[in-house]
């Protein structure tokens, strides 16, 4: 067994375990703690607990410390000093004509390591831009391209649901969604009414459709003929939740009439008429 905390990362919902190196830490606390681009400032999101060693990947790196009034300062000097880098690299990108969009400028705790993060509908040749960088600001220069949705994870926004988006809130993966999903949830095509803010399908779409799927197995499909207690008819609604199907009679007379009736109540006949 080992003692861990979980944190997570500034723009990252992922839990990374470290090593506290016996420090009690609280849900809340910013605290340093070693990474692979040096000291970087995370938020513990779990308290210590042990764990067992097969669990996690070893070696743990450590937690340095909980912040000080002087690491607070530092913090707050690396904002102002992302936020000139931001104005620079959005001039150099105009002048260079790259088609890029800045999503953010990062650096870590020490200012030894300056990460942009963009959006590039393409690859894009930065390799000139990077020698102006790090000419520029004398730190190591990394460049990290994002997709849409990525972008919305870190950016942060309210979903047409009226709550924070799920990828900013308490998404580790960002599992793509397909039309399939949209189609199988009886779901509107409107592009509006099923695109997030990042102009991608709504990740919400695919937390129910396992379930839209088993419910769906063994119900009739739209246009289908089936067998019910009132006779033959031509399924023209499914209700997957309720388990209700619609169905369309004609009278000898030719007049039209619909049903509704419950899956379980016209399932023998169903199951009759297809032997």
């Amino acid at each position: 067994m080992i003692e861990v905390v979980g944190v997570r990362f500034q723009r990252n919902k992922r839990i990374y375990y470290f090593n506290p190196q016996k420090k009690k830490l609280r849900t809340g606390a910013k605290v340093l703690v070693e990474n692979v681009n040096g000291l970087e400032v995370v938020t513990v999101v779990k308290e210590n607990k042990m764990i067992v060693e097969a669990d996690i990947v070893l070696p743990l790196k450590l937690v340095v410390r909980i912040l000080t009034k002087e690491d607070w300062e530092q913090v707050r000097t690396n904002e102002e000093k992302e936020e000139k880098a931001s104005n620079i690299f959005m001039e150099l990108i105009k002048k260079e004509a790259l088609p890029m969009r800045l999503v953010a400028a990062k650096y870590n705790f020490d200012s030894s390591h300056l990460t942009f993060t963009y959006t590039a509908d393409e690859r894009v040749d930065f390799r000139q831009l990077v020698k102006k960088l790090a000419a520029t600001f004398q730190v190591r220069i990394e460049m990290r391209q994002i997709n849409m949705r990525e972008k919305a994870a870190l950016i942060g926004g309210v979903g047409p649901c009226g709550y924070d988006l799920c990828c900013s809130t308490f998404l580790n993966d960002l599992y793509g969604t397909t039309i399939k999903m949209v189609k199988n949830q009886k779901l509107s095509l409107i592009p509006e009414r099923i695109s997030g803010l990042c102009g991608k399908l709504l990740c919400c779409v695919r937390y129910e459709d396992d379930v839209y799927t088993i419910l769906s197995e063994h119900l009739p499909d739209v246009n289908q003929r089936i067998q019910t207690p009132e006779g033959e008819g031509k399924v023209i609604y499914v209700n997957v939740l309720t388990q209700n199907v619609d169905v369309l009679f004609v009278k000898e007379n030719g007049t039209k009439y619909r049903e509704t009736f419950k899956y379980d109540s016209i399932k023998k006949e169903l199951l009759e008429l297809e032997a």
